[in-house]
């Protein structure tokens, strides 16, 4: 395994980059998501300080984009996560950030909330 971290790091300061390794971790952060490699589970991940920010509802861009921005929030948080608990442990902070970009929370007929644009 060392040989292995030598050689990674060599190929990346080659380059003019840095790579850190951690060998024997049971948890990893890729990109948007937690990956916990002992439980098999994934959840949501985001960098400390990390806030959201989605287009606004009275931008200019096409109507069809704005409607689908909180579609493609939830569909992608409930891609990321692996169970319920993962999914509403992480909701807040990106609903939050939905209703500050003019999106407000209604009542869709099946009795959950979900986030329209104010169009």
């Amino acid at each position: 395994m060392c040989k292995i971290k030598k050689d990674l790091h060599a190929i990346f300061k080659k380059e003019g980059l840095s790579i850190t390794v951690d060998v024997m971790d049971k948890t990893v952060n890729f990109l948007d998501v937690t990956l916990n490699l002992k439980d098999r589970s994934f959840k949501p991940y985001r960098k400390p300080n990390d806030n959201p920010l989605y287009i606004n509802t009275s931008s200019n861009h096409p109507p069809s984009i704005i409607r689908n921005i909180p579609t493609a929030v939830e569909r992608r948080l409930s891609s990321i996560s692996n169970s319920e608990k993962s999914f509403e442990d992480s909701k807040d902070i990106y609903q939050a950030a939905l209703e500050h970009s003019g999106y407000k929370k209604e009542k869709s007929t099946d009795c959950d909330s979900a986030l329209i644009p104010l169009l």
